[in-house]
């Protein structure tokens, strides 16, 4: 039986997770690769502060999720299905791991973050 999120490890276990899928998808693994292994970790450790922060409400992220994307965007160029495939990978993630409250909040908070970025990367 899977559980709610409830902690930061569980947060990081999932992102984790995510951004596997995400280095070997097809479509999405050039923006991710452009990383270097310690810069992998620095990302992934700042989007789980992010997501402790939205889901736990622990006031510890200060970073911008505008930029990352805007820079990544400069790079290669994204376009409104790179954000459909994010979240579908995204939200099979969450779903292969966990289930509840915070885990349908998880998704939807994904889902609205990524309208307003596209908003503005779009524009």
């Amino acid at each position: 039986m899977k559980t709610d999120i409830r902690y930061r490890d569980d947060i990081d276990l999932l992102i984790r997770h995510f951004y596997l899928k995400v280095s070997n998808d097809v479509l999405l693994k050039i923006y991710f690769s452009a990383f270097d292994a310690e810069k992998k970790e620095r990302f992934i450790r700042g989007v789980t502060d992010f997501w402790e922060n939205i889901l736990l409400f622990t006031g510890d992220y200060n970073g911008n999720p505008m930029e990352v994307h805007s820079m990544l965007h400069q790079r290669q160029p994204m376009n409104e299905l790179h954000f459909k495939h994010w979240n579908e990978l995204f939200n099979q993630s969450v779903n292969g791991l966990f289930e509840g409250d915070k885990s349908e909040r998880m998704k939807f908070e994904a889902y609205k973050i990524s309208q307003i970025i596209q908003g503005k990367l779009f524009k």
